[in-house]
C-alpha cells in the first residue's frame, strides 16, 4: 500500500506515537518530541501536525474528558517498507545493489561488520 509522505515534523510526531505502543496524549507527544528530538513545540503547533496525520489516515483520536488520546492506524513497519521502496526506486532506479553499496560506503564499516553483512546476504538464498 502507498502511504502519503510525511514532513520532517510530522515524522517526529508519528514516530513518537508509534513509540508509545498504545495511546498517547497531545501533552505526552509534546514532551516526548522535546526529550527525544530536542524540538520544542507549542500545543497549537503539535495539534496542527496531529490533525495533518489524522487527515492523511495515519492516526485516530479518542476523546476522554478534556483529553484526546491518539493511536496509529498505520503500523511503523508498513510505513518504513513503503518509504524504503519509494526511496530505492527514486534514488537508485530500483537497484538494491547500488543502495546497499552506498549505505556500506557511507557507514564506513569495520571488517567484522562487512563479514556479517556478507553472511546475511548469502543467507538470503
Amino acid at each position: 500500500m502507498y502511504y502519503k509522505e510525511l514532513t520532517d515534523c510530522e515524522t517526529m510526531v508519528m514516530k513518537t506515537i508509534w513509540d508509545a505502543n498504545g495511546e498517547i496524549s497531545v501533552q505526552e507527544i509534546i514532551d516526548n518530541v522535546a526529550d527525544i528530538y530536542g524540538k520544542l513545540m507549542k500545543r497549537t503547533t503539535a495539534s496542527t501536525f496531529i490533525l495533518r496525520l489524522r487527515d492523511k489516515g495515519y492516526i485516530e483520536g479518542r476523546q476522554e474528558g478534556r483529553n484526546v488520546y491518539y493511536r496509529p492506524l498505520v503500523m511503523e513497519d508498513e510505513y518504513k517498507r513503503s518509504r524504503a521502496k519509494d526511496y530505492l526506486q527514486f534514488w537508485y532506479s530500483g537497484s538494491l545493489e547500488k543502495a546497499v553499496s552506498m549505505l556500506c560506503e557511507t557507514a564506513q564499516l569495520s571488517d567484522e561488520q562487512r563479514e556479517r553483512i556478507k553472511k546475511a546476504v548469502n543467507e538470503l538464498d
